[in-house]
């Protein structure tokens, strides 16, 4: 049986504010040398990109809460990362910018920010938001993130901003991805026949990464514990 999802406490609060500080400054159209926007729903890239071309695309993306830049980012990256253990630098800014893509890092900010003002979470409506941003090349993107077949080392990483609450995000979106439409998360009968798929194994591995980088009692820890709990990570 599942473990019931408890509402946050303002440590927790706090956590989701920082996980959406980006999401409440101003939007605009993003504008650059690299970046030739044709139109709002599509931004020409190059077929290729640096290491720090990639990095400061998806930074500007998630700092703007640009989706569209940011799945320009991704549709180039992951055909252009071959071997994310590899070529940790372009994975990870891949899997950055899956997350801005998604748009999940602001439903949750959203379901759970609601709850604390005395509301309660939807959790099947926050799962068909979250299903609704895994396209298959953010989801291809994210699972970069695996230390079993990408970037094996966060702690590694240089010039990037993936913290642990990314790391939780993508975990999330992930296991999301498996569960059938229109799935409650509060009514799933058996956990197992999920979380024996491969993805939720690899959402498993990437929730690891996450712990190994919070400490425990901190408000990351808080968060990271409340959203595992509801998709049974």
């Amino acid at each position: 049986m599942r473990k019931p999802i408890a509402l946050f406490g303002f440590s927790a609060l706090a956590a989701l504010l920082v996980l959406g500080t980006a999401l409440s400054g101003c939007q605009q159209l993003f504008t650059t040398s690299l970046a030739k926007p044709l139109a709002r729903d599509k931004i020409a890239l190059p077929d290729t990109l640096t290491a720090n071309q990639a990095a400061d695309l998806a930074q500007q993306a998630k700092d703007n809460n640009d989706p569209t830049l940011a799945a320009a980012v991704v549709d180039t990256l992951v055909d252009q990362v071959t071997d994310p253990s590899v070529q940790t630098e372009l994975a990870a800014a891949a899997a950055s910018a899956a997350i801005t893509a998604s748009g999940t890092s602001a439903a949750v900010l959203g379901a759970f920010s609601e709850a604390m003002e005395g509301g309660t979470i939807d959790a099947a409506a926050l799962l068909a938001e979250i299903q609704a941003g895994a396209t298959a090349d953010v989801l291809a993107a994210l699972s970069f993130l695996d230390p079993s077949s990408g970037i094996p080392d966060p702690s590694a990483l240089e010039g990037t901003e993936l913290e642990a609450t990314d790391y939780l995000i993508a975990a999330v979106i992930i296991a999301a991805s498996v569960l059938p439409p229109g799935t409650d998360p509060e009514t799933v009968p058996d956990w197992s026949v999920y979380q024996s798929t491969p993805q939720y194994i690899s959402a498993a591995n990437i929730l690891g990464e996450a712990i190994s980088l919070v400490e425990p009692g901190s408000t990351a820890y808080d968060l990271l514990d409340q959203l595992s709990s509801m998709f049974e990570i």
